[in-house]
């Protein structure tokens, strides 16, 4: 399409006066060079709905996630855009138009386009200035947005630097301050204006209207909350529809018209087309800046909502990983180990490299629980939090931070939890192994020759522990390592002390028998009657005292796994304590999330309560001492 703006000002030539033929013929041609030039950049459109359609296509053909606020100001923004791509299509139009009638020398009807052109035109500018205050206020309720949603918690986010970039602008508004170069969409928008204010001084208009807007102009009355957001309440923006309607009341002006054409002929005449398109044009423009800030905005935040949503999946299913190693953890054989089994090969095995891991937990039952312990706080914080987000109760940054650090939780837990199903009996084996060495090393160094029995045999015991230890599976290894150091221990006292060695062992098979008596007391175990009595018999023939010992803590042995796999009321009991070690462990959790709907004081005695119930449980399980209890005791727990 040929256009030139200028030429509508030539018609007013013809239709003011009498003037010569010669220079009818003059202005003829003049108003036909003035719309021989070409044109590009704003889409043609012919309708509101065609032109909003355009913007959305060249503008704004993204994925756009923003308040209701903003949206609605959006949409009053390509509204305004799309009725001034209108505007400015029609007056392309009506400049076609005249270029037909200057051709025919038609100029009768030149009067009525000449005002539809300059109307066009004005309306096009306007609609531009409506546009540019629509993004104005678009800055301005976003950035309220963000500061409502606590972006200032999550820095390391591009959101961040968004939230920044709304307050860099707006503070640029903030002052009365025509040039700017900070490479922001205000300062890009000031660049602009600036020159259209140069256009403007070629024909005697040199100052540009700076016009004052407060945040209620710009937001409405019904946003008012978001007045204190930024250090002035006060903006600064230069509209172009008062300079241009100066220009064309000046242009109008028919006592000056030769001196606007002297003007008019000093300078491009596609000027104003071009300055309008500096604007409004899809590409390069003001508006094509404030799309890419939209788009930019817009895909950070849809960015951190997956970011936020993947996120979550994976603390629920490391959660899930986590649970399933710690329930494999807890029924694995590690967890036959006697009490403070883990913290005696700690201490043996001098593991300084171990031990220097924090927060160590020796035992692998306390490691357990408290493991669950943490992992269902964790698991009960995502669900609060999610239950927060469903109901808008919590904002974006916070939502952000709690959840990278409930998954910074999470993954050390898990590595805690690696570091104790692998790692950590990895080294503990590798230092049996070195341990073990030592000790047979020590073995074949004593000669036993002139040693009593007992002592023999339990050097007996070591060299086939040993061995059965190299030859165990992993989890097997342990408990071999830590019966041979144990025996080493026993073996050392004895040879420093035989005196003490041989008193410590005759009380320690007076105890395991007092045990028995008690046990079969209160318990009907007729299955093992036999083997008692035949420990008995061991007991009168004056055999040592280690090896009746042996078969004392074997039967003793034998007789705790029967009652715990086979007596309904100790499998009860067992049973009803680790639910109520669950129970408790949520129910500690629980309170300090829902600190409103619980009784301290309760939770508090309950506690009190199980913890002397407890005394009597090694690893989950009631203690042999109590096992010696009647029926009547263990109901009564």
């Amino acid at each position: 399409m040929k256009m030139k703006l200028s030429v509508f000002f030539i018609v007013l030539l013809f239709l003011f006066g009498c003037i010569s033929q010669e220079k009818q013929f003059e202005y003829k041609n003049q108003c036909l060079s003035l719309t021989s030039y070409s044109f590009q950049g704003i889409p043609k459109c012919s309708s509101q709905e065609d032109c909003f359609n355009e913007v959305e296509k060249q503008l704004f053909d993204f994925p756009q996630d923003f308040s209701f606020d903003s949206t609605d100001k959006l949409n009053s923004y390509k509204n305004n855009l799309a009725s001034s791509w209108l505007y400015f299509n029609k007056s392309l139009v009506l400049v076609k138009e005249i270029n037909q009638l200057c051709q025919n020398n038609n100029f009768s009807v030149l009067p009525k386009k000449t005002n539809e052109l300059a109307f066009s035109l004005e309306k096009a500018f306007d609609f531009t200035d409506k546009a540019n205050l629509d993004s104005f206020s678009f800055l301005l309720l976003e950035k309220d947005f963000l500061d409502k949603e606590e972006i200032e918690l999550i820095p390391e986010e591009n959101l961040f630097d968004d939230f920044i970039l709304l307050n860099l602008n707006l503070n640029e508004l903030s002052t009365p301050e025509i040039n700017k170069n900070s490479g922001s969409y205000v300062s890009r928008y000031f660049t602009a204006s600036k020159k259209f204010n140069e256009f403007s001084s070629k024909i005697g208009f040199y100052s540009l209207y700076l016009n004052e807007f407060t945040s209620t102009d710009l937001i409405g009355f019904y946003q008012k909350d978001a007045l204190n957001l930024i250090k002035s309440n006060k903006f600064y923006v230069p509209l172009l529809k008062k300079t241009f309607s100066s220009v064309l009341g000046f242009l109008f002006d028919f006592d000056d018209l030769e001196r606007s054409m002297k003007i008019l002929g000093s300078m491009p005449s596609n000027e104003l087309f071009f300055l309008f398109g500096d604007f409004s044009s899809p590409k390069n423009s003001v508006a094509s800046e404030f799309s890419l800030l939209v788009s930019k905005i817009s895909e950070n935040k849809i960015n951190l909502a997956e970011k936020n949503k993947k996120l979550s999946a994976e603390i629920e299913s490391n959660i899930s990983s986590i649970s399933a190693e710690l329930d494999e953890l807890a029924f694995s054989s590690l967890t036959n180990f006697d009490s403070n089994a883990l913290g005696f090969l700690f201490e043996e095995l001098e593991s300084n490299t171990i031990s220097q891991k924090e927060n160590s937990i020796y035992e692998v039952e306390d490691f357990v629980f408290e493991s669950k312990e943490k992992l269902f706080s964790e698991s009960a914080e995502l669900k609060s939090l999610n239950e927060k987000d469903y109901f808008n109760e919590i904002s974006l940054g916070e939502k952000t931070s709690l959840l990278k650090e409930i998954n910074s939780s999470i993954l050390s837990l898990g590595e805690d939890v690696d570091f104790y199903s692998n790692d950590l009996f990895d080294e503990l084996i590798i230092l049996c192994d070195s341990k073990l060495e030592l000790i047979k090393d020590d073995l074949t160094k004593t000669d036993f020759s002139e040693k009593p029995w007992e002592i023999n045999s339990i050097a007996s015991k070591i060299a086939v522990k040993t061995s059965s230890f190299e030859q165990a599976s992993k989890e097997e290894k342990l408990l071999y390592c830590k019966e041979v150091i144990s025996l080493n221990k026993t073996l050392s006292l004895a040879l420093q002390d035989e005196t003490k060695f041989f008193l410590e062992s005759e009380k320690s098979l007076d105890s395991c028998f007092d045990s028995l008596e008690r046990i079969f007391y209160s318990k009907n175990l007729g299955v093992f009657v036999d083997s008692f009595y035949s420990l008995k018999s061991l007991k009168e023939l004056n055999l040592p005292d280690s090896y009746v010992s042996d078969s004392c803590l074997d039967l003793k042995e034998r007789i705790i796994q029967y009652l715990y796999s086979n007596d309904k009321e100790i499998i009860e009991v067992n049973s009803l304590f680790f639910d109520s070690k669950e129970f408790l462990l949520k129910l500690s959790v629980l309170s300090k999330l829902y600190s409103d709907y619980f009784s301290s004081k309760k939770i508090i005695d309950f506690t009190e309560e199980f913890n002397k119930i407890s005394l009597h449980f090694v690893s989950d399980k009631l203690s042999f001492d109590f096992l010696e209890n009647s029926s009547d005791e263990l109901a009564e727990l």
